[in-house]
């Protein structure tokens, strides 16, 4: 079965979970980060980067340092990182389902509607599923503690 989500997105989304987890506590460095979520950390450098140029986290320097998410857990949504990390959440990736690559079937092409079918539904739910709900979700699991707290 074809992979739907990147590594790369797959950690983006664990990174704010973690983030999430962690509101209220000061900055969060990229080791404890990486630790936690078990990501590699130069992986999770460049991934935090995006993250930050995109707004969704802040970045401090310094001893102390480390990334906080900017906002509201309820208001971000997994579709906004899957769509900032991944691109499109339409499984093809040709023209007329709003990819780069050319169709030669494109004229004749049935598949066309499920795909863009598909991608309106995934998205739907990728958009009712906020950080707040899944960290209560990861809170619920771990019998209230927080798992990797320092």
């Amino acid at each position: 079965m074809p992979k739907l989500m990147s590594q790369k997105c797959e950690y983006g989304l664990r990174i704010l979970l973690e983030l999430t987890s962690r509101q209220g506590q000061g900055p969060i460095s990229v080791s404890e980060i990486a630790i936690c979520q078990a990501i590699p950390q130069r992986f999770l450098e460049l991934i935090i980067k995006e993250l930050r140029e995109a707004g969704v986290v802040h970045s401090y320097r310094g001893a102390k340092g480390g990334y906080t998410l900017v906002g509201d857990p309820k208001d971000l949504t997994v579709g906004r990182i899957v769509r900032l990390l991944d691109g499109s959440l339409n499984p093809m990736n040709c023209e007329p389902c709003g990819g780069d690559k050319q169709c030669l079937l494109q004229e004749d092409c049935v598949f066309i509607d499920v795909w863009r079918q598909t991608e309106a539904v995934l998205g739907g739910f990728y958009d009712s599923v906020c950080f707040a709900e899944l960290h209560r979700r990861r809170k619920n699991m771990a019998g209230g503690t927080q798992p990797c707290a320092n």
